[in-house]
């Protein structure tokens, strides 16, 4: 049943939509970091029109959470920008922050770039008490978290919440694309 297809994913929608619910949520979990709940709510909304309708449905969900429930999303994430600070080992990170936590440009920085990389995160901690989390795609990955950083350690606690939701979005939107077979 699985297989990948040439614009991307292992699914086509005709397959998504009719996946039993179990399977639904254990091939989905992975779209908001381990989250079987929300995969379980997505799924709740089949049939889906379209890979975007899926990803609607994720943001939809997100959005519509309170500040204590977007907060407990946020910290199912790893602390990616601490453990690349600090160089510890990034084994307990799912698969795609592994991929981006090992990039070269990430592992090749400069004693100063870490050095002003861990004020940075030290700060964010210490003001939001939650991981960083990013969406990086591209090149110069090390500038955009850099700028990144400086931006957001200027917003206040619910502005900042917002902004990490709204970058889970585009990291779900990325393994979603990973999943299913998109609308060409």
């Amino acid at each position: 049943m699985y297989r990948q297809y040439p614009s991307g994913g292992n699914l086509n929608l005709r397959e998504v939509n009719a996946l039993r619910n179990e399977e639904f949520e254990w091939l989905f979990d992975s779209v908001i970091e381990k989250n079987q709940a929300i995969a379980k709510c997505v799924g709740e909304k089949r049939p889906f029109a379209s890979v975007q309708a899926i990803k609607d449905c994720f943001h939809n969900h997100l959005s519509q959470l309170d500040a204590y429930e977007k907060r407990n999303v946020v910290l199912r994430y790893p602390d990616f920008l601490g453990k690349l600070v600090s160089g510890r080992s990034p084994s307990s990170t799912s698969s795609s922050t592994i991929v981006e936590f090992e990039h070269p440009e990430l592992q090749s920085m400069t004693r100063r770039q870490k050095a002003t990389m861990k004020e940075y995160h030290e700060s964010y901690k210490q003001k939001f008490a939650m991981p960083f989390v990013i969406y990086l795609e591209g090149e110069n990955k090390v500038e955009k978290i850099f700028a990144a950083m400086e931006e957001r350690l200027s917003n206040d606690r619910n502005q900042e919440l917002n902004v990490t939701i709204e970058e889970i979005c585009k990291i779900g939107d990325k393994r979603i694309e990973s999943l299913v077979w998109s609308d060409v």
